[in-house]
């Protein structure tokens, strides 16, 4: 529910040594301006569910060296007590395994 306020004219109250307005709340159902975003007369639309993105959550479901590489990286992460290894750890775990990035001058 949204509120509003507004300043009654004087009418104030004492905290401390500082005088403060006292503010009336009330609720705003009462706002004289006429919602123009909502019909009534339209019906609720109905909400599209989203699309899953696939993921591969069972063994089953990856690759060989999906496997590989999460083994290896739960593997660093048990030995090194590290809950969330840095980019270049990941990295290392990487070259361990055997990857070697692809030259670019080569293949251009």
């Amino acid at each position: 529910m949204r509120i509003r306020s507004s300043l009654q004219p004087g009418r104030v109250e004492a905290v401390g040594q500082v005088l403060f307005p006292k503010i009336a709340m009330t609720p705003a159902n009462d706002d004289p301006s006429p919602d123009t975003t909502h019909d009534e007369t339209a019906e609720p639309k109905a909400k599209k569910p989203k699309a899953k993105k696939p993921t591969a959550t069972k063994p089953s479901d990856m690759s060989e060296g999906l496997i590989e590489f999460i083994t290896a990286i739960d593997e660093y992460k048990r030995v090194n007590q590290r809950k969330f290894p840095s980019w270049g750890e990941v990295y290392g775990v990487l070259l361990s395994l055997g990857y070697e990035r692809p030259d670019a001058r080569k293949s251009a």
